[in-house]
């Protein structure tokens, strides 16, 4: 027990004995260090997050755009089907069929992306 107190009083003596410049050098370099620490940790979670909310956007957003479009287009379809019914030349019947084609690959890729998406929202990790 007293080998250990004397190991004290030395390492006390020690820094007892260090000029107050050297202490103050000592705890500026301390505390810039964790400093970098305390920011390298930060600026790696900034990145995860960015990482995190990109993914999401992609995930979330963009098909809730591609829906409305396919709710739009679905709706012009059945508006052109009436124009199609209605019209008696085959010229204006062939354009609506043009149009609704194009309205169909929007309602489709819609489609296709929301099941995807539903197949995938327990694999995400946010």
């Amino acid at each position: 027990m007293q080998g250990q107190d004397t190991q004290e009083l030395v390492t006390m003596k020690w820094f007892a004995s260090l000029k107050l410049n050297q202490k103050l050098v000592g705890a500026l370099l301390f505390s810039a260090f964790v400093t970098a620490v305390v920011g390298s940790v930060g600026a790696v979670k900034v990145r995860e997050l960015a990482t995190m909310q990109t993914a999401m956007y992609d995930s979330e957003v963009v098909p809730i755009r591609q829906i409305g479009t396919a709710a739009w287009q679905a709706a012009a379809h059945y508006r052109r089907l009436y124009d199609y019914v209605v019209k008696t030349d085959p010229k204006g019947r062939e354009e609506t069929l043009t149009f609704n084609k194009s309205g169909e690959a929007a309602i489709v890729t819609a489609s296709t992306t929301s099941a995807r998406i539903n197949s995938t929202i327990g694999k995400s990790s946010y």
